[in-house]
């Protein structure tokens, strides 16, 4: 029986396990395109591509996505083993870089609200540790303004493309020093990455229409050729990257973090045009 309702009453009752809000790198704000969520399953099937995805995770019309607990009927079991999910996030225009990350649900029994005086404040606190803000980079397809400054490049390693690369874009300080970092990029299934810089080149850059920025290309380790089941899924080698930080913004969903395993390739400087996209211009990063 629930303390929310009177005696007789039917209870459908359902609790937030995980809420994402899927934000676009570039441009800092939510991503109101659609995207593709869905939940893998633990033990795949040696069915079709689709049968490994246990169900999708529910979009909203504000653009937020939600997975619940259906709790009706039972109620959940204190101390019991945190589920845990891994969320793949994809985008079938290739205006986004997919992702896999995992993330621990939180114990639906933690705040009960049939128990009586719930403490709203910590309703709140449940509710910001059950969300997440999840960074997706631009893809090939990213529709990027006139006036953009970036770099569409490629990673190799031995000749070959390396998928899923991560790219990181650093400010040279006047005296030669490494700065800060100005930009981040996901690389895809082909190599390939779309490098936007977000930060303001300064008013020396501007007055020269260029900026010389250090480029560093990170790739994961060379991967076993895939079996049979692999080649059904298109993600096959897509790092998991799991979520362990509390709190609706951690490193690794805003996409700072780097996966583990990934090595650097020797850093490069390349003379960036303001507001220009460089393309084949730039050589390969080699890793």
């Amino acid at each position: 029986m629930s303390a929310l309702v009177p005696a007789g009453y039917d209870v459908l009752e359902k609790r937030i396990a995980l809420g994402l809000e899927l934000i676009d790198a570039a441009r800092g704000g939510r991503v109101a395109l659609p995207i593709g969520a869905a939940i893998e399953k633990k033990n795949p099937s040696r069915g079709s591509f689709a049968d490994e995805l246990a169900a999708t995770v529910d979009r909203h019309d504000s653009c937020l996505f939600a997975l619940v607990f259906d709790l009706t009927g039972k109620r959940p079991t204190r101390g019991a083993p945190r589920p845990s999910v891994t969320v793949r996030l994809t985008s079938r225009d290739r205006r986004f870089v997919p992702r896999r990350l995992r993330f621990e649900l939180a114990d639906p029994a933690e705040l009960d609200p049939s128990e009586p005086g719930p403490d709203h404040a910590a309703i709140e606190h449940l509710r910001a540790a059950r969300s997440r803000r999840v960074a997706l980079l631009p893809g090939a397809a990213y529709d990027a303004s006139g006036s953009s400054t970036g770099l569409r490049g490629r990673v190799q390693r031995g000749g070959a493309a390396v998928r899923w690369a991560r790219v990181e874009a650093r400010s040279l300080l006047p005296s030669g020093a490494q700065g800060p970092v100005i930009g981040r990029a996901h690389g895809d299934d082909r190599g390939e990455f779309f490098l936007l810089l977000g930060a303001s080149p300064g008013p020396a850059a501007a007055a020269s229409l260029s900026l010389p920025v250090e480029v560093t290309a990170f790739a994961p380790p060379p991967a076993p050729p895939p079996t049979a089941a692999q080649r059904r899924d298109p993600l096959w080698d897509l790092p998991v990257e799991p979520v362990t930080a509390p709190g609706p913004v951690d490193p690794v969903s805003s996409g700072e973090s780097m996966p583990e395993g990934y090595t650097a390739s020797a850093p490069r400087t390349v003379v960036f045009r303001l507001g220009a996209i460089l393309s084949s211009e730039v050589p390969p990063f080699v890793v």
